[in-house]
């Protein structure tokens, strides 16, 4: 029995080892050549294929009647709030991206986009302005067309 626990013991010191290392290895990739090449790496990893360009562009009515739904509880809101004062569009601050990102629980499995938590921590810095783009489609309350 102690034998087994020994090389339980071995297995896991040897595999924490190996993902220390492999961890090591692509933090240097990516300070020694950007993100792109991490971003390659970790798609041949996953196995990640683009989608086929059909996927893109099957069904814009869908998308345009959901615009059409959401858009209606904006003119509710804005119609209801005309007697207060003006509304201020919702604003997105790097600083509460960052927060959030760096908030992540890295533990946890990766969502429907597939992006795992280790990425989105470790990549805070460079996600962070992305987000922050969506500030002029909410002031001006379109989604823009590559969303739909």
């Amino acid at each position: 029995m102690d034998e087994y626990k020994s090389a339980a013991y071995g297995v896991r010191r040897v595999l924490r080892e190996v993902k220390q290392g492999y961890g090591r290895k692509l933090e240097t990739q990516f300070q020694q050549s950007g993100s792109r090449s991490l971003w390659q790496g970790l798609w041949m990893i996953m196995d990640y294929r683009n989608p086929p360009s059909e996927l893109i562009s099957v069904n814009e009515s869908l998308a345009n009647k959901l615009n059409a739904f959401f858009a209606r509880f904006e003119a509710t809101s804005s119609s209801a709030n005309a007697n207060s004062k003006e509304q201020r569009p919702l604003i997105i601050m790097e600083s509460d991206v960052r927060r959030v990102f760096k908030g992540v629980n890295t533990r946890k499995v990766a969502g429907p986009d597939g992006i795992c938590g280790r990425v989105l921590k470790a990549c805070t810095d460079q996600l962070a302005p992305v987000f922050t783009d969506f500030n002029l489609s909410l002031t001006l309350s379109i989604i823009p067309s590559g969303f739909k």
